[in-house]
């Protein structure tokens, strides 16, 4: 039976433990299950527009977005072109999620500059707005440029492609209400929500836009266990691996956890890194996911929503060894949330 869907999107990467035809199966239940969205990340394993092709072919209602692709990796243009296609292929269910991605992504990954974020941002957009309106690109920035592209394809007009930005600090949460459809928060409690969500209508209001038309969407991390030490131990690491990435550190200092952050990188130089995942503490994994029964993810939804997100997506997480099991589970009790 299908449930009441409310504004709840789902994470659903194609996990190596899960299979990337297992990933349809379950695209195919979220749609059954009443999810508005689906979304999957682009780091180092499937590429997103690959992922949200093949979900687009196995569903007919759900949005399909990134959260997010860096916006290096691509052009403008490219990124623009590759969107629309989605579009069309999906019918008009495509969701732009862009990020500025990190020095180590850009420099050390791709090969590409890492310029600064705020004006790329701007400049990105631009172009990707030109692009997916149908005009012939004419732009001439700092750090992007494009004249004379048209998208040789029609895109619906009463479905135009949103573009989101995900965003962590205070000038790019006001960018995003200045020039963006939705805004993506990540790893954050719902109680650091609502500054966030001000900083992102300040920018939106200086714009002489209507906040309220701004969609304020978050990663919201649950994983359904009764084997809770396992899954802890799991998102441990995952919280580590953005040790070194200067934009988190500084937000997950604002929520306290600057020890754990500061722990890890010391013991890490020193090349003792199974400690250093340790540093990581029970209580940050605690505030920053909610792991355990579902209740616990339950409340963690409910009160993201009392804080003003209008667009949560759940996040299954958990040891890659549970995850066949657990990732529906999740998908499956936290639905109704």
């Amino acid at each position: 039976m299908t449930t009441t869907q409310h504004n709840l999107g789902l994470a659903l990467p194609v996990r190596e433990s899960i299979g990337f035809r297992r990933s349809l199966e379950l695209a195919q239940e979220a749609e059954r299950l009443g999810y508005r969205s689906l979304w999957t990340a682009e780091v180092s394993g499937a590429d997103a527009l690959t992922v949200l092709s093949a979900y687009a072919t196995v569903t007919a209602r759900v949005q399909l977005g990134t959260a997010v692709i860096a916006i290096q990796t691509r052009t403008p243009v490219m990124t623009a072109m590759s969107f629309a296609s989605l579009h069309a292929l999906s019918g008009g269910r495509a969701i732009i999620g862009l990020g500025v991605g990190s020095p180590i992504i850009a420099e050390r990954w791709h090969g590409v500059a890492y310029p600064p974020a705020l004006t790329a941002m701007r400049e990105a957009v631009t172009i990707m707005r030109q692009v997916l309106r149908g005009e012939r690109t004419n732009f001439e920035g700092k750090h992007y440029r494009s004249k004379g592209f048209q998208l040789g394809m029609s895109l619906p007009k009463d479905k135009p492609v949103p573009i989101y930005l995900a965003a962590l600090n205070p000038a790019m949460l006001r960018l995003a209400g200045e020039i963006a459809d939705g805004v993506l928060f990540n790893y954050s409690p719902a109680e650091a929500l609502g500054p966030m969500i001000a900083a992102v209508r300040k920018g939106a209001e200086a714009a002489g836009r209507d906040p309220n038309t701004i969609d304020c969407a978050m990663y919201v991390r649950c994983c359904v266990t009764e084997d809770v030490p396992t899954a802890v131990q799991a998102y441990k690491r995952e919280l580590s691996s953005y040790g070194f990435v200067e934009p988190y550190v500084r937000m997950f200092t604002r929520y306290g956890f600057g020890n754990d952050m500061q722990g890890f990188r010391k013991l890490w130089q020193e090349g003792k890194r199974d400690e250093a995942v340790q540093c990581i503490s029970d209580r940050m994994a605690h505030t920053l996911a909610a792991i355990g029964p579902k209740e616990k993810g339950q409340e963690y939804i409910q009160a993201c929503r009392a804080a003003g997100l209008t667009h949560p997506i759940l996040f299954p997480i958990g040891a890659p060894k549970n995850a066949p099991a657990e990732l529906p589970r999740t998908m499956q009790e936290l639905a109704d949330a």
